[in-house]
């Protein structure tokens, strides 16, 4: 009987391993980046950064945290990420504020308009399993999912949301994560040689929108 146990828990034991491994093999790709942006920000000291930016990808490529350092000596660090709407940067925000007490945080409001329920498990969603602040993500993830049992487990189980990419497989793919040096270097920022024309709408004509965020009241806050 105990031999017949320890089989079965053995068996369970290696296919709970392998597809642990496949779904690291299929990951989306497009969120490598944000495990060095995350982790960079963790191995700063306690309490070393005056600034700290949120936001989407207009953050993230348009704000040089080491600019901010070299030329006024403010100690800034950009904490944006592609796709990143207002519910992830709340996550973010949340995380932040265990390790540092920033003088001024800048929010970029690109994503205001953006409801921050997700019916599908997508990028911005799993690169949130970087952050440290576990009952934080917890909330997150209730706010995304709901009670969709589905979603939570697409989430702790990538391989049933991302199996497709089976067939898109790259070296990057089988690669263990690893922090780039570069996000360290830039402090978070992360420049491109890209350009985008854009029009830019006269503010006047912009509808209000009310964002609320009570930082010293730590759980207690009120919804984008």
């Amino acid at each position: 009987m105990l031999k017949k146990v320890s089989i079965v828990f053995m068996t369970c034991l290696i296919m709970v391993c392998l597809i642990n491994k496949l779904s690291f093999i299929v990951r989306p790709l497009d969120t490598v980046g944000a495990y060095s942006q995350v982790e960079t920000f963790h191995s700063l000291p306690n309490n070393s950064l005056q600034v700290i930016a949120y936001g989407s990808s207009h953050t993230l490529r348009g704000l040089s945290s080491i600019e901010m350092y070299k030329k006024y000596g403010i100690g800034a660090y950009n904490y944006g990420w592609h796709w990143q709407n207002m519910n992830t940067t709340k996550l973010f925000i949340e995380d932040s504020l265990q390790t540092q007490s920033p003088k001024v945080i800048l929010i970029d409001t690109y994503c205001v308009n953006r409801d921050y329920e997700d019916s599908e498990l997508n990028a911005e969603i799993y690169y949130s399993r970087y952050i440290k602040n576990k009952k934080a993500l917890i909330s997150y993830l209730h706010r995304c999912f709901g009670n969709n049992i589905e979603r939570y487990l697409e989430y702790f189980i990538p391989l049933l949301k991302f199996h497709d990419n089976w067939n898109t497989l790259t070296n990057e793919s089988l690669a263990k994560l690893s922090i780039d040096p570069t996000y360290y270097k830039e402090m978070g920022f992360c420049p491109s040689d890209a350009v985008t024309k854009i029009v830019i709408p006269d503010h006047n004509d912009l509808n209000d929108k009310k964002i609320i965020y009570n930082i010293k009241g730590g759980a207690d806050y009120e919804k984008f």
